[in-house]
This record gives structure tokens, C-alpha cells and sequence, in this order.
């Protein structure tokens, strides 16, 4: 039956809400934004018998010249919006094939919280399967595909780690592998840190908590100002779910109704 449907519909929406929820809130350190390091990552720790790294500290970075790393960023791709910026000196000889924009200072909170957003959105995808969920989840489940198909990416967590430290800049690689499954990366990172079972279906879930010790610390740095931010949007996405599941629902009725007539 239709209803029947909807009522776990509304379950699963609720359960996928509180896991939001305790993603943006559970953390209580404080954020200095900068890129993200595993200054301890050298460190180990011994767990049954094995030698653990400890995880990256994901912290978001501030703007930067994507060639010079420059903070005077002076132009943005409108095209690829947040990932590529220029200072004034490198957009005159980057010959960018869009066309870009004036970058304002007033961009730049906009963007920080965007990058925060993008952070929950896809630690949100590594293991969402529901039919109706944020719209973010379902334009960006892409990206998980792509992560298992891309021929530029890590094979392994074994890949990333060299002489004990992370190859890690925050959303992605220090050289130039895939960004898009650097960020992904990224959120296992995050998934791993807060997943508790026995064995995930997520990528590198298993081996990533076999390899780093994940309760050593809270890996993501957020400040409670961009916590709440983040918490407000994401509010307000599920107040959009809501609505369409009430639209779901009504259709339902209204089919079982004209079910019963027939």
C-alpha cells in the first residue's frame, strides 16, 4: 500500500535528519580556518596489538590563488565557481577558458560556508541510499559513482599516507590527482570518524578505521558561528523534504482511494 511506503519514508527522512544533525553538532573544538593538516599523524597509537595512525585535522581553507596559493584573490571562474580563483597577477597569463568574475570580499563567507556545506552534503552521500532526501544528496550521489570509477584517484588508504603523514590539503590532494575525489575522500574521513559499524558498506570505511585510530579526536574543526550557519540551512533543506514527502504521500491516498473505486 502506498501509505505503508510513506510511513517508512517519513522514518527514514527523520532517522538521515538526526544524522545531520549530529555531524554539525557534535563537535566542540574551535576553528581557525587554514588548510587542513596531520601535523600528528606521524603519532601511533597501539590497539589490540596494532599500531594506528591518528587521523587529519579537516579544517577549511581560507580563499587562495589556485597557482601562486596567494590570499589576494582578485577573480573566480564563474563556471567552476569555488575550486578555481585567481590573484590579479596569475588571471592575466592563466588563460582560463571560462569567464570569471570580480571576487568581493563579501564572497568571502559565502564561500567558507559553502565549502562547510559541501563537507556535510557529501559525508551525507558516502552512505545515503533513500528515495527522497536533501536535494543536494540527490544531485551528488554522482560523485560517489565517480569515486569508484575514476582512473585518477588513490587505490587505497595505504596511498595516501607517506612516511606516516596524510597527503592531505583539506579538500583534496597536495598534487594534482582528482579534486573531486579528493573532497570525497575528505568525508570518508569524516563518515570514518563517526561510523560505528561492525562492517560499513562504505568505501574505504573498514580500512580506514583499521588503519587510523578514530577515537583518538574530533577531526573536524568548525567554529560555533559557521556551526550554526550550516545548522540553519540544513534546516531548511529538510523543511523542502518534508514537503515533497507530504506531497508523496497525499498521491498516495489518492491512488489507494481510486484503487478502491475501480
Amino acid at each position: 500500500m502506498a501509505s505503508t511506503s510513506s510511513q517508512k519514508t517519513s522514518e527514514d527522512v527523520e532517522d538521515t535528519e538526526e544524522d545531520l544533525k549530529k555531524l554539525v553538532s557534535e563537535n566542540k573544538e574551535e576553528e581557525e580556518v587554514g588548510e587542513c593538516s596531520s601535523e600528528e599523524g606521524s603519532k601511533e597509537q597501539t590497539t589490540t596489538g596494532q599500531k594506528k595512525l591518528l587521523p587529519p585535522t579537516i579544517r577549511i581553507g581560507v580563499c587562495r590563488c589556485v597557482q601562486c596559493s596567494s590570499e589576494n584573490v582578485y577573480w573566480t571562474c564563474k563556471t567552476c565557481c569555488q575550486y578555481t580563483m585567481f590573484c590579479q597577477k596569475c588571471a592575466r597569463k592563466a588563460r582560463h577558458p571560462h569567464t570569471m568574475k570580480r571576487f568581493r570580499e563579501s564572497d568571502r563567507s559565502t564561500f567558507l560556508l559553502q565549502r562547510h556545506l559541501q563537507l556535510v552534503y557529501y559525508n551525507h552521500i558516502v552512505s545515503c541510499d533513500r528515495e527522497i532526501c536533501l536535494e543536494p544528496c540527490l544531485k551528488q550521489r554522482e560523485y560517489r559513482v565517480h569515486f569508484d570509477t575514476c582512473p585518477c584517484r588513490p587505490r587505497s588508504v595505504h596511498d595516501i599516507i607517506v612516511d606516516g603523514q596524510v597527503r592531505f590539503d583539506g579538500t583534496g590532494f597536495t598534487h594534482e590527482d582528482c579534486v573531486d575525489c579528493g573532497l570525497y575522500i575528505t568525508c570518508l574521513f569524516l563518515h570514518a570518524n563517526d561510523c560505528k559499524a561492525e562492517q560499513c558498506p562504505a568505501q574505504w570505511c573498514n580500512e580506514m578505521r583499521e588503519v587510523f585510530d578514530m577515537d583518538s579526536k574530533q577531526i573536524w574543526m568548525i567554529s560555533d558561528e559557521m556551526k550554526k550557519k550550516v545548522k540553519d540551512v540544513i534546516i531548511e533543506e529538510w523543511k523542502k523534504v518534508r514537503e515533497r514527502q507530504q506531497v508523496i504521500l497525499v498521491r498516495g491516498i489518492v491512488d489507494d482511494l481510486l484503487a478502491l473505486t475501480v
